[in-house]
């Protein structure tokens, strides 16, 4: 089940117990110890706890050894087990608000079982969940139509080193609509040109340093500004992780030769910036250097390199809510109208979808939706800017090429809001 997949992943990373059985050197079974405690709050480590206490008796290590009594390997066993417990019934209890827990409910009971509780609590508290999920199962399956836009919008693109996932996100839907791929960099370039990052930039911060943005208003200002190609400003160069390191290195170049006391060397400026301002000349280049400051240096060589932007009539739309429902419908409305969405979530979920410690917001792009007859669930497949690899994800999502099929349940939990084009 889905539950024990992302367990099963971190326990490879142990040593075997059979392995262990003969080794017991107290380092290593300290260090076996610990591998414990980092994990059994976030996965059901009963199993491993097992083979320790085990082959401590083997080995006449008592626990005192370990610095604890000995009681406290019991309790941690049923801890994790508990922990475990609790995962699924809040996997349980959200997904029956969309379509059926049936995945949920064999594990469920043999984690009660296992804990002591009464079989008649434990069932019917899924008999009562079973009834409110086969409702949802009735109403999604009726309206989880089948779209998937994905070929559309050409192959995922990779923000490699730089955090500038809402620029990635938003060229993603303004290139499905112009039917031409926008480039990312100048989107997040054009952000940064606030009052506040400009005073960053006056103080020293490198136009690869500023991270992080919202979509809205992402859109909406490029929108304004006008529409500026890939071709022209290339977002990606998928060398090694380099183009965070490479637009820092280009926006150096050009702040050391205006600040500095001799005549500019436009040359080595020339020949490192090209890679990502193509249409920026030597002549262009040399009045850039001229008359820019060393706050808008990077945003002169956006505007010369696209100097052709294209002007659009596109509205932005961005329904912020943080009631699950409230989200789930107004994507659900827009991809009935097979229009693209920007989601921002929380991406913690994405690498281990139980992992709900809050620390990665994210932005991608909802792309198509399809009904999963052998969960009962709705899912939505996810347009991610990590590249084409499917190694970052959660192996119960299934994924093909950076896009990931992930269930509308998970999706609502983690969205914080949606962000669309018209």
């Amino acid at each position: 089940m889905r539950s024990t997949l992302i367990a099963i992943l971190f326990l490879t990373a142990f040593p075997l117990a059979e392995a262990l059985a003969e080794n017991c050197s107290i380092s290593s079974i300290q260090t076996q110890a610990k591998q414990i405690a980092l994990g059994y709050q976030k996965y059901d480590m009963s199993m491993e706890i097992d083979s320790l206490t085990s082959r401590m008796q083997r080995c006449k290590i008592p626990s005192r050894r370990l610095g604890v009594p000995d009681t406290f390997y019991p309790t941690l066993r049923t801890q994790t087990l508990r922990a475990e417990f609790n995962r699924i019934q809040v996997d349980m209890e959200q997904y029956a608000n969309t379509g059926r827990i049936n995945e949920f409910v064999e594990a469920y009971t043999a984690y009660g079982k296992a804990l002591g509780f009464p079989p008649n609590i434990l069932k019917s508290f899924t008999n009562g969940l079973k009834a409110k999920a086969e409702k949802s199962y009735a109403r999604e399956k009726k309206s989880c139509k089948p779209m998937d836009v994905s070929k559309e919008m050409g192959p995922v693109r990779n923000q490699d080193s730089i955090g500038w996932c809402y620029a990635f996100a938003a060229a993603d839907v303004l290139s499905f609509k112009l039917k031409k791929k926008v480039s990312a960099a100048d989107i997040a370039v054009n952000y940064n040109d606030s009052l506040f990052n400009t005073g960053a930039k006056y103080v020293g911060v490198k136009a690869g340093s500023l991270e992080g943005g919202f979509p809205s208003s992402a859109l909406e200002g490029a929108i304004e500004k006008g529409l500026c190609l890939e071709k022209d400003f290339p977002s990606e160069d998928n060398i090694n992780g380099e183009y965070q390191e490479l637009i820092t290195q280009i926006d150096k170049l050009g702040r050391d030769e205006i600040t500095s006391w001799s005549a500019p060397n436009c040359e080595k400026v020339y020949q490192t910036s090209r890679r990502l301002f193509p249409n920026v000349s030597t002549k262009d280049l040399e009045h850039i250097l001229k008359t820019s400051s060393r706050a808008d240096f990077i945003d002169q060589m956006a505007n010369r390199t696209c100097k052709q932007r294209i002007k659009t009539n596109l509205k932005v739309s961005s329904p912020w809510t943080f009631r699950e429902k409230s989200l789930g419908d107004e994507i659900d409305e827009q991809l009935s109208a097979k229009n693209p969405v920007v989601l921002s979530y929380d991406a913690t979920g994405l690498t281990d979808r139980r992992d709900y410690s809050e620390l990665g917001m994210h932005a991608s792009v909802l792309v198509g939706r399809r009904f999963n007859e052998k969960s009962g669930q709705c899912e939505y497949l996810l347009r991610n800017s990590w590249g084409r690899s499917c190694g970052y994800y959660d192996p119960s999502y299934q994924c093909k090429e950076g896009n990931i099929w992930i269930p509308k349940a998970d999706i609502v939990k983690r969205g914080k809001g949606a962000t669309y084009v018209k």
